[in-house]
């Protein structure tokens, strides 16, 4: 797979107010050619599944801290129901008396942790983002895939998608 990165960094100045605002922007084309054979399409693979067991583990770690440290999720409520049942696919996740939450469950105690509302259907809601298939918008687990893998971040989830105010 090809991919040609540009890089452009964007300063702006202000005398008046000593106001400098730097700011560095990632420009990324990707061709739409086939992965180069099995290998590829392998390490892809691998690189998903282990996006997977990140999200699981990082969205864990989250739910796992006092209740009294706030946490918002900065993104939209499609990227957190898409993490949310990530972690629940995985099979992983316990609550508090030791039992595997329902998708449903799962996703009223995230939406609660982090200060959003439960959509109707969380369900309809992975389905839709799970079905972002355009370059202008990947999916959740792309997004991450990319950010962990591409830009080797350690803490994506953590990084990008939570924040403490």
């Amino acid at each position: 797979m090809e991919q040609i990165v540009h890089r452009r960094s964007v300063v702006l100045q202000s005398n008046q107010n000593n106001i400098k605002l730097s700011t560095t922007m990632f420009f990324h084309l990707h061709s739409n050619k086939q992965a180069d054979g099995e290998a590829e399409r392998a390490r892809r693979k691998q690189q998903m599944a282990e996006a997977r067991r990140h999200v699981t583990e990082e969205l864990v770690a989250a739910m796992a801290l006092p209740e009294g440290e706030r946490l918002v999720w900065n993104t939209t409520v499609a990227d957190l129901m898409a993490a949310a049942h990530i972690a629940y696919a995985q099979g992983t996740v316990c609550d508090d008396r030791g039992r595997t939450p329902t998708f449903t469950e799962l996703a009223a105690t995230v939406c609660k942790r982090f200060g959003r509302r439960k959509p109707a259907n969380p369900w309809a809601a992975v389905y839709q983002a799970e079905q972002r298939k355009s370059a202008a918008t990947a999916s959740f687990i792309e997004r991450y895939r990319f950010m962990m893998v591409e830009r080797g971040m350690d803490n994506p989830l953590a990084s990008h998608f939570i924040s403490r105010p």
